[in-house]
């Protein structure tokens, strides 16, 4: 029996010696080095001098860095901490630079993809303050990015945004100050869009394998650290600063794994309005996916959120984006990267919600997120699930105006969205205008249009299916309009079928029961409330089922007295 006091000894000699009989052999396990470094770690205090300090620090970045490439974090958090408690007191970035440098990067990755995100940015503030090249502050502020992304804060994000500029500007890139580039922001899109358009596929996909500059480097770095948070710290120059990052790259045919992303970035911003400028975004983009290097996937989960978040999205099937989505969110997990993981699974419900995944897959979905929260970025999800809820059950408590901690949602496009939908679904088509407008008032003011560009068709079609359901109940002469109105059901039904919206498609057939009911042509009617009512069942919409039930009773009882006088 060993006593409590002695088991940290007795763990420690054991790693020890299987640590002397590791470095003998000359194929060298990492699982067992991962079984020798716990077993001394236990008893990391009984080290002795400082050689044995730095020996046993290294093994544990080695395990710790493997750890991570495996997207094992905890494992790569816990060995990347022991090995920073063992460097020495004195100077030690001084005398250790390297193995400090990449020691408290691993800690910040490590604790960010972790989620112990007040750790991650303790260790990567040391960085920063210790770094003694600008590539060496470029990546610590490139986790720093990812850090504040998560947090969202804008204080944050403006002083890593003004740090930015002056980087950029110390290294030959002018960067205007605020107003100036509010004023010049059409003229540099003109610009840049005019030089993509001229550039064939190939030159602008003929991009050199390396880069001869290492300021070009640091330049494409810096500017998309700067574009990244600029939508957070100055959305109204968010298309500015992606439209210099643009001519930058194009002007100086510079590689960089980021060219895919100032591709994706620029494309995303020329879809931000529904014109015919979008064309040309979606052709930037496909040039993007097509520049991503499949050896080094880094880059590829924030090219994938941005392309199929805000350009593809527009122009390809949502089940193909909905898949998109999934792929990278899988690749982000492996990556270390929480923050844009966790965006992705948004993306993934919000996009399976539209194209009528069942309720209760979402709601189990949504769940399980929630259970699961330091693998997803921090995501909150509790509008949504009241949004399913609501439709799944007719949940009260779901109105959709409170979060689930009784906070109120000021000004919130995707509030807004959601309640349009959800009045249309139950039926309250005269309050559909009210809140299509309160959404555009909210869009127009957004300096991020992008993501809301895509939700811009789906709020004019509810908008003119509601306004066509009123008009029908106010209107005095019927013969035009009901004659219209059959045309659009039966179309609107067959488009349904085709893109398999099973929750739009039982829509229409409920409309078109309510329509033939009107008209007192009940036979009809039933038959379209049946396949209203099948609709819903596979949509998982509980309360939509029974008040279609409730119709077709109306309905059955109202034919049996018609066929009780016949008789």
């Amino acid at each position: 029996m060993i006593r409590p006091d002695s088991k940290d000894k007795f763990h420690f000699d054991i790693g020890m010696v299987l640590l002397a009989s590791y470095e003998q052999n000359t194929i060298q396990s990492t699982s067992t080095l991962f079984a020798i470094l716990d077993q001394i770690n236990h008893g990391i205090l009984l080290l002795q001098d400082e050689a044995q300090h730095i020996s046993i620090a290294k093994l544990n970045l080695q395990a710790g860095t493997e750890s991570f490439r495996r997207s094992n974090y905890t494992s790569a958090y816990n060995f990347a901490k022991s090995a920073v408690s063992l460097l020495p007191d004195d100077s030690p970035w001084t005398k250790h630079y390297d193995l400090c440098f990449k020691l408290y990067m691993l800690l910040s990755r490590a604790a960010y993809s972790y989620w112990k995100i007040d750790e991650a940015k303790d260790a990567t503030n040391i960085v920063i303050n210790h770094a003694n090249t600008l590539q060496d502050k470029l990546d610590a502020y490139t986790i720093k990015r990812n850090i504040i992304i998560v947090h969202c804060n804008p204080d944050d994000a403006n002083q890593l945004v003004v740090a930015m500029i002056g980087l950029l500007n110390s290294l030959g890139e002018h960067i205007p100050c605020d107003e100036e580039a509010r004023r010049d922001i059409s003229r540099q899109v003109d610009i840049a869009t005019k030089t993509f358009r001229l550039e064939s596929d190939d030159r602008l996909l003929q991009m050199p394998e390396f880069s001869s500059e290492k300021k070009y480097d640091a330049i494409m770095q810096a500017y998309m650290i700067l574009v990244s948070l600029g939508v957070i710290a100055k959305p109204q120059l968010y298309a500015y600063y992606v439209a210099r990052w643009s001519q930058f790259c194009l002007k100086h045919t510079v590689a960089s794994k980021y060219i895919a992303l100032v591709y994706v970035y620029f494309a995303a911003v020329l879809c931000g309005e529904l014109n015919e400028a979008c064309r040309v975004g979606y052709r930037i983009g496909q040039l993007g996916l097509k520049m991503l290097n499949q050896n080094d996937l880094s880059v590829m989960p924030l090219v994938h959120l941005l392309y199929y978040g805000c350009v593809g999205i527009l122009f390809e099937p949502i089940q193909a984006v909905i898949e998109m989505h999934r792929q990278a969110y899988d690749v982000a997990l492996k990556t270390g990267n929480s923050s844009i993981a966790g965006m992705h699974k948004k993306f993934i419900i919000a996009r399976e919600f539209l194209a009528g995944v069942n309720l209760v897959r979402i709601k189990d979905e949504i769940e399980c997120v929630s259970k699961s929260q330091e693998y997803h970025g921090g995501i909150k999800l509790d509008f949504q699930h009241m949004v399913v809820k609501s439709l799944i059950d007719g949940d009260k408590e779901s109105s959709g105006t409170k979060s689930e901690d009784g906070s109120l949602y000021d000004n919130d496009p995707t509030v807004a969205f959601y309640q349009i939908i959800i009045s249309v679904y139950c039926g309250y088509f005269e309050r559909v205008k009210h809140l299509a407008k309160r959404w555009e008032k909210i869009r127009v003011t957004n300096s991020f249009k992008t993501i809301l560009s895509f939700r811009l068709v789906y709020v004019n079609f509810y908008w003119g299916l509601a306004s066509l359901v009123v008009a029908r109940r106010k209107a005095t002469k019927l013969s035009d309009i009901d004659r219209f109105i059959s045309i659009v059901e039966n179309e609107a039904v067959e488009l349904s079928q085709t893109s398999k919206f099973v929750h739009e498609e039982g829509l229409c057939h409920e409309l078109a029961g309510v329509h033939y009911e009107e008209l007192g042509e009940f036979q009809q009617a039933l038959n379209s409330y049946r396949q209203a009512e099948k609709c819903y069942s596979t949509w998982g919409s509980q309360i939509k089922v029974n008040k279609t039930k409730d119709k077709i009773l109306h309905v059955s009882r109202t034919l049996a007295y018609a066929d009780s006088f016949i008789i």
